[in-house]
């Protein structure tokens, strides 16, 4: 089931490349009545980005008293207010400052949320600190929402980076984005099915938006969300021919952070709107349907599944003996298609942009996605463990003691593992009891050992007893046990 489900995804996304290659839009940038046109730009601690953000913003091709410039700031971040009114005081571009109030989830979901309120233009876009958007971006979009039908409520421009030679990791960052935003998205918006949104560069119907809510607070990828609840709501997703370009991260510890937080994210996602399967199915249809578990669900199946097919097909040579058996050949073909698609299409990736000499660096594509399939670990991991801090910062906030706050969260989790522990006690309690009569039947059959299977599992079944359902909850619990110790632990050892 793993090798098929790994095959399906690289199938799928080979569809998508073949559909997504040739599909563009060629529409010239609106030149007369501009509407105005609101820019957020969430930060946070950020204030050496300010001057490049600041050169960004007043490269846009686009009147400036039609623009609606917002900096979306915590209000604790003392730092970056100061630097960013330094510089709106100055002169240097007509920005606002949104403050946002203090207060959880500290996201920038939330953050934008807050500021959506003051949202002023007919359209909206998010940027990043880093970005450089192309100049004219702004007009384009405008020319595509007027060219689009209404129920078109979002525009995603393409994503790339401008320090992509620095070495191979940006490299394959890159390769990855043009794979995502010139070739996949693409193919996603031609057969008309949801597309997961990019973290920047999302332009927006303000009205769409504020009827729709907004963004999750409590999304790490919220755009990713919202391009899904957009079509569960009726409204489509299309990419507008623009790029914004980012900085990549040059060192593999911000990548593997970031891109765990992708996959907890995107996970997080597919949880939440898999929650009636049925309704997702009956709003966005069913090719809807099937693309977001290809897609969005086969991102993280290929991620999660790659390292067991590697162990299964290893495992399957070393031990077996025989050459490529049945038991090798499984995960074999599994892997071997797979990373047979992925190479391809991350050889055909550049050639958009003509970026021929990144082409080559596709045939290493095998080492980045093992890279991938550890941040998916650890973004499995994360999404397992970080509610606990939550849990127990509310409980800080709330007893205002922090013994209280771990003693409370220990009963929490007790409580809730009392259901599955009182079982599992209760199974093991009867197998203490069946004990006596185990050993005799062991000493009855000690020269037959299949009879004494067969009279135990006659003595099992008769006594309703599973030697298993002890196990069971004891290694359920195991996990969430070592989360709470490593949360204590680490909470501890901050406070010190």
């Amino acid at each position: 089931m793993l090798s098929l489900a790994s095959m399906a995804s690289g199938l799928f996304r080979a569809s998508l490349a073949l559909l997504g290659t040739g599909h563009r839009r060629d529409i010239a940038p609106a030149a007369t009545g501009l509407p105005l046109y609101t820019i957020m730009v969430p930060l946070y601690r950020e204030v050496a980005v300010l001057p490049g953000l600041v050169s960004s913003l007043r490269a846009l091709d686009y009147p400036p008293d039609r623009l609606d410039i917002k900096l979306v700031l915590e209000a604790d971040d003392h730092e970056t207010i100061a630097a960013a009114r330094q510089l709106r005081d100055s002169g240097a571009a007509p920005f606002e400052l949104v403050l946002v109030p203090r207060g959880g989830p500290r996201t920038k979901p939330k953050a934008i949320n807050y500021a959506l309120a003051f949202a002023r233009g007919e359209y909206l876009v998010i940027y990043d600190a880093e970005d450089r958007p192309e100049p004219d971006q702004l007009k384009r979009a405008v020319a595509t929402f007027r060219a689009s039908p209404r129920a078109v409520a979002c525009l995603q421009a393409r994503l790339n980076f401008y320090n992509v030679g620095h070495n191979w990791l940006t490299r394959m960052f890159a390769l990855d984005y043009a794979l995502w935003f010139d070739v996949l998205l693409p193919g996603l918006d031609r057969i008309g099915v949801p597309m997961p949104l990019g973290g920047t560069s999302n332009h927006f119907r303000t009205a769409v938006l504020r009827h729709i809510g907004g963004w999750d607070a409590f999304n790490v990828t919220e755009d990713a969300d919202i391009g899904i609840r957009l079509a569960q709501l009726g409204y489509g997703v299309s990419m507008l021919d623009s790029t914004t370009f980012e900085e990549a991260p040059t060192q593999l510890g911000p990548w593997l952070r970031q891109r765990s937080r992708w996959m907890k994210g995107y996970l997080q996602t597919w949880l939440v709107h898999m929650r009636d399967p049925l309704a997702l199915a009956r709003r966005t249809g069913l090719s809807g349907f099937l693309s977001f578990q290809l897609f969005i669900g086969g991102a993280l199946v290929f991620a999660l599944v790659t390292p067991p097919l590697w162990l299964a097909f290893l495992s399957a040579l070393l031990w077996d003996g025989h050459g490529v058996t049945p038991g090798a050949l499984i995960p074999g073909s599994g892997l071997l298609v797979s990373n047979l698609l992925l190479t391809w299409l991350a050889v055909l990736a550049p050639r958009r942009r003509r970026w021929d000499s990144l082409a080559p660096y596709g045939l290493t594509v095998v080492a980045y996605w093992a890279m991938i399939s550890a941040a998916g670990y650890r973004g499995l991991w994360q999404l397992f463990t970080r509610p606990f801090f939550w849990v127990l910062d509310y409980l800080y906030k709330m007893f205002g003691n922090f013994g209280l706050a771990i003693m409370g969260l220990t009963v929490i989790v007790k409580i809730i593992f009392f259901p599955l522990q009182s079982a599992s006690f209760r199974s093991m309690s009867k197998m203490k009891k069946l004990q006596p009569e185990m050993e005799r039947l062991k000493k009855h059959h000690s020269d037959d050992p299949q009879k004494f299977q067969t009279a135990m599992m006659e003595l099992y079944k008769r006594e309703k007893a599973n030697p298993i359902s002890g196990c069971v909850p004891i290694l359920l619990t195991i996990p969430v046990f070592f989360s709470l110790y490593k949360v204590l632990f680490v909470t501890i050892e901050m406070r010190h």
